[in-house]
């Protein structure tokens, strides 16, 4: 009987008074850190619907210039609050003049060229353009900034669908 209480001793009440005073033995603090990197940044949110159509054109001569103003093409673009960005546009796939201050863009048809300028206002006093960029700072919302055109034929055209591609340029 002796050896069946000192076995259920020092199986069962040792082991569980040496961890009862093993765990409050004594106490270690220490510091976990934590912490996130927010990255700000920019995205155009309207790429694929930005169009500026300058509608059906009926025949033009060297004399006709056309002026697209309508406030409902723009380039919409959201960044992150506090981010200072720049946008600009490229001289198109067809640039008259170089590819980042193009004195023209052209839109073509076939072999034809019919060639427009696009501005940042109404009053076509700053062309859009890689040098001569629109600055802003982000507000967590869309900003919108309008696109305006000018038509200017250089001559009589041959009729068709006149296209061109001009990529935005966003820096940040």
């Amino acid at each position: 009987m002796k050896l069946k209480k000192l076995i259920f001793f020092t199986t069962l009440i040792i082991p569980t008074f040496s961890s009862a005073l093993i765990a409050h033995a004594g106490q270690a603090n220490g510091t976990l850190q934590v912490k996130a990197r927010i990255t700000g940044g920019c995205t155009l949110t309207n790429t694929s619907d930005a169009i500026l159509d300058f509608g059906v054109v009926e025949e033009v001569t060297d004399l006709t210039e056309i002026v697209k103003s309508d406030d409902d093409v723009s380039i919409q673009i959201q960044c992150s609050n506090g981010i200072d960005y720049s946008i600009g546009l490229g001289g198109g796939l067809n640039p008259v003049g170089g590819t980042d201050t193009p004195l023209m863009r052209a839109m073509t048809f076939e072999n034809e060229k019919l060639p427009y300028l696009l501005w940042t206002s109404p009053t076509m006093e700053v062309e859009w353009n890689l040098r001569d960029r629109v600055y802003g700072t982000g507000n967590g919302n869309i900003q919108k900034y309008p696109v305006y055109g000018n038509l200017y034929p250089n001559g009589i055209l041959k009729p068709g669908d006149y296209t061109d591609t001009v990529t935005i340029e966003v820096k940040y």
